[in-house]
């Protein structure tokens, strides 16, 4: 199965992973910021823009395994909400390949249970069911910019504009893919795979995100000392499209020991 990817920039390896539902078009911001400095590799993950999906997946692991051959040997991986799962994946089995860990609203654990504080069950291949009943995927898509954008008083921002011309220009995706990719996710817990992890850990949350909640980021840190929790006030689960500055700052501040 080929995946598709893209490369930009010069320098030491970056590699961008998306989250779900999306392609790498909406790391297009942090793309752009990054490929300054660094040769940032962005790929589409299986099922989503421009790959295939491939009906042997059945984990996390299974995604981040066809994806990985076409990833550089050692670089910094940023993954956001769902890449951030795949991104833990190729980090906890493949040591040697990760420098470094930043996750953006993303957790190792979406799910709660007794001990960990998440989204309860059924979870998000359910809720997507419902809402694909009603609505398309781009529409779907399309939604989420225009709250997460609504919800910090930026629809009229040039950041806005540019997200909803990714979404009118989106490559269509199976909605039974999108649903089992939920599911995935639904059944995925990497807590131990984050706890095992050696190379220096960031993950960067907005106040206001409502898929990585606040309240779940002191558990997230407690499972490996190396980790370090950055916060962005009034941002949500996309803050390098509402938040860039301060997003930007965050990341440069992370990655200025790694020039």
């Amino acid at each position: 199965m080929s995946v598709f990817k893209t490369t930009a920039g010069t320098g030491k390896d970056i590699v961008l992973i998306h989250g779900s539902s999306v392609n790498h078009e909406d790391m297009l911001p942090v793309i752009d910021a990054l490929s300054l400095h660094y040769k940032v590799t962005s790929i589409d993950l299986p099922g989503m823009g421009y790959s295939k999906w491939s009906p042997h997946i059945q984990t996390i692991h299974d995604i981040a395994d066809l994806v990985l051959p076409e990833l550089p040997e050692n670089a910094i991986y940023i993954g956001w909400s769902f890449g951030g799962l795949v991104a833990l994946s190729i980090g906890a089995r493949y040591s040697k390949r990760m420098k470094r860990f930043i996750g953006i609203g993303t957790t190792p654990n979406f799910m709660a249970d007794n001990h960990w504080i998440g989204l309860p069950k059924p979870g998000y291949a359910a809720l997507v069911a419902s809402i694909f009943e009603k609505k398309s995927f781009h529409t779907f898509v399309k939604e989420f910019y225009e709250q997460e954008f609504t919800n910090t008083h930026q629809t009229q921002s040039p950041l806005y504009l540019e997200a909803q011309k990714i979404c009118d220009r989106r490559p269509e995706s199976d909605i039974h893919v999108i649903e089992k990719i939920m599911a995935i996710c639904d059944a995925t817990d990497l807590r131990n795979e984050l706890t095992s992890l050696t190379c220096p850990i960031d993950f960067i949350f907005g106040d206001q995100d409502t898929y990585a909640l606040k309240s779940t980021w002191p558990q997230i840190a407690k499972l490996n000392p190396n980790t370090y929790i950055h916060e962005i006030i009034g941002a949500g689960h996309a803050p390098f499209w509402t938040h860039p500055e301060k997003f930007n700052a965050i990341l440069n501040h992370i990655l200025k020991d790694n020039k």
